[in-house]
């Protein structure tokens, strides 16, 4: 694979200098920037249509930034492209990276960046520009500048909003510690974490408004959806949880504790096992569970990088020691979640059942029905909490103790929480205008007050640490204490969710809790793999003569080899 890479990238040099040679640089310079945000006008819909519609939010929030920018620089025309998500974006790159019709820059991962360089894909070396002295970090560009390396230094003014200091310190660390020294391939865009979003009114024993078919739901839940969860203060039983500061271990016992506190809800056999969804496939879909969190893989790397279980090492030699996950302890941490998962206590999304396209449905739908209490996922998910007829509370990430897991190994528990949301990759063009222009305009994408709306947009946190103190911001910070009722609207229960979860990510920013895993050239693969191995070893059926051990094992040994045979790592 590596010598076709290296086809391709000889190709794409080749290529470039051939344009270079009989192209001259036209007046305006065009950025093409490749995203995910949903394109009202490929649906043949009005734009006066689409502002009503939350779904192209990221549109209306991109073309205000891109109006004003080219407003300030008309030399400059900036076109977007919408792909369905990420990975198609990178699908996209790579197909067309022997033809060089690559886009100035677009949305992406540091890992995909390293996947983009290991295929010969030219793509920039921002350190370049950040230290720029036109176009560098503390620096803007007038509505003279037209962005040549030659320049007119007149054209640029200094601008402290735009510089390195700026962003928030543990975001741009860890993309910076993707890479090494005197290198970057890929800039902090939109950030994202995990927390866990549980259902107040279950665990203070205050109940919900009502329940039924003519219950709160939203439509999107669908006509039949309905709130099965206990309604009155005659509950059973309250819980309780010190939601800053816990274990995961804690959330296992509330678990198991509301499995018996509510049989009607989470029913066991005679074997004390969880009855599912009969499914013509005959894979084991739960009918409800105490506890869901979304992507079982993020649970799974993140308690290895708390418990410091090795995983990947992008300074390995030879595949042993690059590809790490394969060992005793961490498989002790799939067999724990795999034990839990039996009992009914815990499921991820590959355990729900499917809609009328094939796929698995989110855990928010099971949320707001009532049929889980506690769910672990992203960030950028407040708004599916604010619902009417219940309270819904925040809590921060979870810690894994190696107790939980007996795991020995002598190394001490490190509390970490896994940063998410896209970065920016910024590719080589024959016209060096758009390289530069392409990282000025990223400077005006992350300005304090666009990095604001964005937030505003989606619920992806600032990278700027002034867009904390916008008016857009500071009105959710201030909420997070308010008193929140059933009958409390649905826009004051977000903003005080809101609130609350910007909390937690101001201490975990602060303390450095927020790490990726390192960035090599198979890390995605790995991650994708992994992925599948976990979601194996939980619909695996348990039988007298498939054990729990037999079935981790196994799975553990087919996504090594999975890994190994399909990648050059020496």
């Amino acid at each position: 694979m590596i010598k076709n890479y290296k086809k391709i990238s000889l190709a794409f040099v080749s290529l470039l200098l051939l344009e270079s040679c009989k192209n001259k640089p036209t007046d305006k310079i065009k950025v093409v920037w490749w995203n995910n945000y949903s394109d009202p006008t490929l649906e043949n819909i009005s734009l006066s249509d689409a502002k009503n519609n939350s779904k192209y939010k990221l549109y209306f929030y991109a073309k205000d930034i891109i109006d004003d920018f080219e407003n300030k620089h008309p030399n400059v025309e900036i076109e977007t492209k919408y792909f369905h998500s990420y990975s198609d974006i990178s699908k996209q790159i790579i197909e067309d990276s022997s033809t060089g019709a690559l886009p100035a820059m677009a949305l992406a991962y540091p890992d995909t960046a390293k996947e983009f360089l290991n295929s010969g894909i030219p793509i920039n070396n921002v350190y370049s520009f950040e230290n720029d002295k036109n176009i560098g970090f503390g620096k803007r560009a007038t509505e003279k500048a037209t962005f040549e390396e030659n320049d007119d230094e007149n054209s640029y003014v200094s601008d402290i909003s735009t510089s390195y200091d700026g962003f928030v310190k543990n975001y741009i660390d860890v993309e910076n510690g993707m890479y090494e020294n005197n290198t970057m391939y890929s800039l902090p865009y939109s950030k994202s974490g995990e927390v866990l979003f549980y259902n107040s009114s279950v665990f203070d024993k205050t109940g919900a408004g009502k329940a039924g078919s003519d219950a709160f739901l939203p439509s999107a839940y669908g006509e039949n959806a309905k709130y099965i969860a206990p309604v009155s203060k005659e509950s059973k039983t309250s819980y309780t949880l010190n939601a800053d500061n816990y274990s995961f271990e804690e959330l296992i016992a509330i678990a198991r504790k509301m499995q018996k506190d509510y049989p009607e809800l989470y029913p066991v056999d005679a074997s004390n096992k969880p009855t599912y969804i009969d499914t013509s496939s005959g894979k084991r879909v739960f009918n409800a569970v105490p506890l869901f969190y979304d992507s079982i893989e993020n649970l799974f790397i993140t308690a290895l990088n708390q418990m410091n279980i090795p995983y990947i090492n992008q300074n390995g030699k030879d595949a042993a020691s690059k590809i790490l996950f394969n060992n005793d302890d961490a498989k002790k941490v799939a067999t724990k979640i795999k034990e839990y998962s039996e009992e009914g206590l815990i499921c991820s999304r590959s355990q729900l059942p499917t809609d009328s396209q094939g796929n698995n449905i989110y855990g928010t739908v099971y949320y707001g029905e009532g049929k889980t209490q506690m769910i672990i996922l992203s960030t950028a998910n407040v708004q599916y909490f604010a619902l009417d007829g219940f309270i819904s509370k925040a809590g921060n990430y979870p810690h894994y103790y190696k107790s939980t897991f007996d795991v020995v190994n002598s190394s001490n528990e490190n509390y970490k929480v896994l940063s998410q949301g896209p970065s920016l990759v910024f590719f080589q063009n024959k016209d060096k205008r758009v390289e530069r222009a392409s990282f000025e305009f990223y400077k005006s994408l992350t300005e304090a007050t666009n990095s604001a709306k964005l937030y505003k947009a989606t619920d992806y946190f600032p990278i700027k640490t002034a867009s904390y103190d916008d008016e857009i911001i500071k009105a959710d910070k201030e909420s997070k204490d308010k008193v929140i009722t059933v009958s409390s609207s649905i826009s004051d229960k977000k903003s005080q969710l809101a609130g609350k979860v910007l909390e937690y990510n101001d201490v975990n920013a602060s303390n450095n809790y927020y790490f990726m895993t390192q960035a090599t050239h198979y890390s995605s693969k790995v991650r994708s793999t992994v992925k599948s191995m976990l979601n194996t070893i939980l619909s695996e059926e348990v039988t007298a003569s498939k054990s729990i051990k037999d079935i981790v094992d196994t799975a553990f040994t087919n996504a090594y080899n999975t890994i190994v045979n399909s990648e050059n790592l020496e």
